[in-house]
């Protein structure tokens, strides 16, 4: 289990979007999902996603569309990709997705918490590359991966999340 499980608490999104480049956002601690999940927010945890998605509502879309955070077991999306290196999945991830056409570039590294990841860029179908994606493999477990999208935030503070995010087995 990662910390960022919402340990089955549904949070309803904000009617009232954050500005994601405000000083406070820059400025602001992070918690782990448990932790936020006993105060309102805008994140919105979907109970009954095998994915564990959380999702944030920007600039008033709608958080369904705008996921942030998910676990992919990869045996699900494609068998063929289950028990190799995370990098082949990254590599073909895009092909599961309308809209995507190609890789433009994929760079591994090691955030500060030192989950091994992969930062893609993905081509769209009118040849532009507007987001980035993160995929953390998870230690000990090469059927699942922590997928990150930018959509929306702010390179600065989707780094920061980025950075935050670690694995804690379930005991």
């Amino acid at each position: 289990m990662s910390d960022f499980s919402n340990g089955g608490g549904e949070q309803a999104p904000s009617s009232q979007p954050i500005n994601p480049v405000s000083d406070e956002a820059h400025n602001a601690s992070l918690v782990t999902a448990d932790e936020a999940a006993k105060q309102p927010t805008q994140q919105a945890v979907f109970p009954k996603d095998k994915t564990d998605s959380v999702a944030f509502s920007f600039d008033n879309v709608d958080p369904r569309v705008n996921i942030l955070l998910n676990i992919d077991k990869i045996s699900d999306r494609d068998p063929r990709f289950s028990g190799k290196p995370i990098i082949d999945y990254v590599k073909n991830w895009y092909r599961y997705f309308s809209g995507l056409k190609g890789v433009d570039k994929i760079d591994a590294f090691q955030n500060v918490n030192n989950l091994k990841g992969y930062r893609a860029v993905f081509i769209n179908d009118i040849n532009q590359t507007p987001n980035v994606d993160i995929f953390f493999e998870v230690p000990g477990n090469n059927d699942l991966v922590i997928h990150l999208a930018n959509g929306n935030l702010d390179p600065s503070i989707f780094d920061k999340i980025v950075d935050s995010v670690k694995w804690t087995p379930k005991k």
